[in-house]
């Protein structure tokens, strides 16, 4: 997801603009009505490069109305606000994003992902240090604050919502895809910080 302004170095009424992350990559124009050097990234004034068509959304799109209950075949993808040309399966550690016309500072930016990602155990009031596998699905760019956020999603089976049963849930990083072991994580507890976690 991409929210902000494209940006040119001349004021112009056609801004062009692209991402490139792995099997992603998008360039469009960004209309303006008059002559500027940064134009927000709304739906309504985003072009395909044929300057004919609409284009996708590059942000946050509203998703259809969902099920109340969600059963074992449900498709979680049902949530994604992306766009379809913007979505991947996974984005690899340390991968390159390549962002054009979307900063006042150079014309393309190539930025690194963090080669470090979430490690998770969680205990239960039946059992301790259960791995819970995340994954990242969800990517925002936030060009006008320079901000990268990586949201990372794991599915754990609990009794209910109202009684889930987990008592602590204990975080750890992994760098190059070497995970560190609980024990030294919980070793290192006492100099971390501690909140309650939100619930809904």
């Amino acid at each position: 997801l991409v929210t902000g302004h494209a940006c040119a170095p001349r004021p112009a009424t056609r801004l062009v603009a692209g991402i490139a992350l792995g099997a992603v990559s998008r360039t469009f124009v960004v209309e303006s009505g008059m002559p500027s050097t940064r134009v927000p990234l709304v739906r309504a004034a985003l072009r395909a490069r044929d300057d004919a068509s609409p284009a996708e959304p590059v942000g946050p799109s509203p998703a259809p109305p969902l099920p109340a209950e969600h059963g074992l075949a449900f498709d979680f993808a049902a949530y994604n606000t992306a766009p379809a040309s913007q979505q991947q399966v996974d984005f690899p550690r340390g991968a390159a994003l390549s962002l054009s016309g979307l900063s006042e500072r150079a014309q393309t930016l190539s930025l690194k992902l963090p080669s470090i990602a979430p490690v998770l155990w969680v205990d239960t009031t039946e059992e301790r240090g259960i791995p819970l596998d995340l994954d990242c699905d969800t990517l925002w760019v936030d060009t006008d604050r320079e901000l990268l956020v990586m949201v990372y999603r794991g599915v754990m089976q609990v009794p209910s919502l109202d009684l889930d049963g987990v008592v602590q849930v204990t975080l750890g990083l992994a760098r190059d895809d070497v995970a560190p072991p609980l024990d030294e994580v919980q070793r290192d507890l006492e100099r971390g910080a501690f909140e309650v976690a939100i619930e809904i």
